[in-house]
């Protein structure tokens, strides 16, 4: 599903009337509409409803008029409380078609705010649409916030007021329950903060064709992870499924190289060899007997690595270096000559700390880095504050580095820089310590199949949360080990 940035849908829109000559006036018929439609489904009846409808002087304030015109034919109890005169023809039509039909039109000064927000049962979000950003006046903030106060059901038009359809920065923005919006998502509606203002995301057809749709960033879905994910073949063995190798644990973390290396394990891939300081070799083995450990000298990693895992080097084909690996400098200079072999990589944790050390560093081949927002803070030294939920800060990385980016959060972000997914799935269950260490080796053992590692974390991402999604645990009570536990119940849901 393409996602749209806002010049990206004034463009789909531009087309659909110039080049294909659809009128601007049916598309806004057509998405006034489709928020009845949406609406239909969650009100028992519209008779003497009350329904207020906010209405800006653009063109989602023209299809918020369109609400207003359509639920007082409905029978509904209808004001428009009207913030700026409208300004295209279409708008101004709609204007007029709703007086002719005696609807009501308040404005701020002559109306009191509280007490038309309490009486409204709902109220319809038609202020801003896409066109916003910055910050809204201290007038629209005090109806914001008493719009928000209220127990209406809220609805957006396109896009809650005061949300950045770019970037989804939401300062002082509106809280809807549901929100309409049109032709495609945009990038504000999945980014946090916005992404937690729409509530129910409904996705209206108002008939822009999907050709005119264009952009290189989607919503990973079930259908693209069902491509994506590699076959089993019954006359197979081991050797048709690959091998990784990941490098992980130090003094302190002994269970981060576990968990990686179980999530690499359910993947499908046929070996998961786990190099690990040696004290550790069978707590590995104990706990999971199909794993390879290979034990390392000492109580963390060193180049002495390479000498240890030298025999089994030409049979894998990606290595993930991180988990639990500690910061020591001698183990930096082991991330640096792992940079310099031609073996799809996943870099996570602490090798991205160490490699936010380095004076430089470039990669050899196929690469992914996984950061969350504190770990891409020191890589790219700024604040995380500037890093979380920063897709562009992602793609620029990418393309600057040339890495895959995949930049943890709510809504995470699977980069090349060219082309960009972005996974919503996933609830608090994954906020614990070892989530990301699982995600790692799901990222290997998927890469090690054939995939690249652009591909492989897309669908690791994606079945890493929605393995969190099904669990009937409780988030408080939901480890990471369960995640694990779920992932045949989600390859499941993916392949029927």
């Amino acid at each position: 599903m393409k996602v749209l940035t806002r010049e990206q849908m004034r463009e789909a829109d531009r087309r659909t009337i110039q080049e294909l000559g659809i009128p601007g006036q049916l598309l806004m018929e057509r998405a006034g509409l489709s928020v009845i439609h949406a609406l239909s489904e969650e009100v028992r009846s519209w008779n003497n409803l009350n329904i207020l409808v906010l209405c800006g002087g653009g063109n989602n304030g023209g299809d918020g008029l369109v609400v207003a015109r359509e639920s007082l034919n409905k029978g509904a109890k209808v004001k428009v409380l009207l913030l700026k005169e409208p300004k295209s023809h279409e708008s101004i039509n709609n204007f007029n078609w709703y007086k002719k039909l005696g609807g009501e039109i308040l404005t701020p000064h002559d109306v009191d705010l509280d007490e038309v927000t309490h009486w409204a049962d709902v109220i319809v979000d038609a202020i801003f649409g896409t066109g916003f950003s910055g910050l809204p006046d201290p007038e629209m903030i005090r109806l914001f916030d008493l719009v928000n106060a209220s127990t209406a059901l809220k609805v957006g038009v396109d896009i809650p007021s005061g949300v950045d359809a770019n970037t989804g920065d939401a300062k002082h923005a509106i809280a809807c329950d549901l929100t309409v919006t049109f032709g495609a998502p945009k990038v504000g509606l999945i980014m946090p903060p916005g992404r937690f203002h729409c509530g129910r995301l409904k996705i209206a057809d108002i008939g822009i064709p999907p050709e005119f749709i264009e952009s290189n960033r989607e919503i990973t879905t079930r259908q693209i992870v069902a491509q994506l994910l590699p076959p089993r073949f019954d006359d197979s063995h081991k050797g048709t499924y690959g091998a990784t190798l990941i490098i992980a644990g130090s003094k302190n973390y002994s269970g981060a190289p576990l968990l990686s290396a179980i999530g690499a394990a359910v993947t499908g891939v046929g070996l998961v060899y786990v190099a690990v300081p040696e004290r550790m070799n069978t707590l590995i083995t104990s706990y999971a007997p199909e794993l390879i450990a290979i034990p390392v000298p000492g109580d963390h990693h060193t180049t002495k690595t390479l000498e240890a895992v030298s025999s089994i080097l030409e049979r894998v084909s990606s290595i993930a270096i991180g988990p639990g690996l500690g910061r020591s400098k001698e183990t930096l200079t082991l991330v640096l000559k792992l940079l310099e072999m031609k073996k799809k990589l996943i870099i996570d944790a602490d090798a991205l700390n160490l490699l936010s050390e380095a004076d430089s560093w470039l990669v050899n081949s196929d690469t992914v880095i996984t950061p969350h927002p504190g770990e891409f803070a020191r890589l790219t030294k700024r604040s995380v504050s500037e890093t979380k939920n920063n897709y562009l800060l992602a793609e620029n990385y990418a393309k600057m580095y040339g890495v895959n980016v995949l930049l943890k959060g709510p809504t995470t972000t699977i980069t090349s820089g060219e082309k960009t997914y972005f996974n919503v799935l996933g609830n608090s269950s994954l906020a614990k310590g070892g989530s990301g260490d699982v995600l790692t080796g799901l990222i290997a053992g998927f890469a090690a199949q054939g995939l690249s590692t652009f591909e492989a974390s897309v669908i690791a991402a994606f079945i890493h949360a929605r393995a969190a999604e099904i669990s009937e645990k409780d988030p408080r009570a939901f480890s990471p080990r369960d995640i694990v536990e779920n992932i045949s119940r989600v390859y499941k849901e993916i392949l029927t």
